[in-house]
């Protein structure tokens, strides 16, 4: 049987999450590398692994990328609405204040789309690239960078936030927009470090420099 999660607590491959003996009754497995609980949140509500991905915990993002029901196709669809929201906080504070919305306005709005897909693209290339210069092993198959696509998808969502200022606050101003960014990359540390596992130093390297390219890319 090809191995097809992992622990998360080592990130070691494991061959199953729990076993059931019956209807009502399974066992969680335990990580034959370091004798955790492969997968605790198996047990825990949706709630619980939102808050801990929040908070940046590497076990929560380790479970969404490998042991749970989420696939390429729902990183594709995190895409497409991370940039739509990117989009939508560009194109509102360049038209902040303006009633009737125009033509010209709407067109605008898809130049952002475009803009802020274009970035996220280019983020992704260059954290592809930055790894296969210095830790090709990292990329050694299409589930490889799958799984490194599906991760900066989902560190993207911390731009989702910007809803929140745009809804409950008056604060639109760069610098909580940069602070957003911020976050961004450390959630990118720490879902590049659930992917690959590589040294602190590559992967805050890799992170540091896509997230400046994107933050570039979108302020064109």
């Amino acid at each position: 049987m090809a191995l097809q999660y992992v622990c998360i607590q080592c990130g070691k491959a494991a061959e199953n999450l729990f076993r059931r003996y019956s209807s009502e009754l399974i066992e969680v497995c335990k990580c034959k590398t370091c004798g955790n609980v492969v997968d605790h949140y198996i047990e825990y509500d949706n709630v619980i692994i939102f808050i801990d991905s929040i908070l940046l915990r590497i076990q929560a993002f380790r479970h969404l990328l490998y042991n749970s029901e989420l696939r390429f196709g729902w990183a594709f669809r995190l895409f497409m609405l991370t940039s739509i929201c990117e989009a939508y906080h560009h194109w509102a504070v360049e038209h902040k204040g303006q009633q009737a919305i125009t033509a010209a306005i709407e067109v605008s709005f898809y130049v952002k789309l475009l803009s802020a897909f274009t970035a996220l693209v280019l983020q992704i290339v260059a954290s592809l690239s930055l790894l296969y210069c210095f830790a090709r092993h990292t990329l050694r198959s299409h589930k490889d960078v799958t799984n490194i696509i599906s991760g900066i998808s989902l560190a993207n969502c911390s731009i989702l936030f910007v809803l929140v200022m745009h809804v409950w606050s008056r604060d639109t101003t760069p610098h909580s927009y940069y602070l957003l960014k911020l976050y961004k990359v450390a959630t990118s540390f720490v879902t590049l470090k659930a992917v690959t596992g590589e040294a602190d130093l590559l992967i805050g390297v890799v992170s540091s420099v896509s997230c400046a390219i994107d933050v570039y890319a979108n302020t064109l």
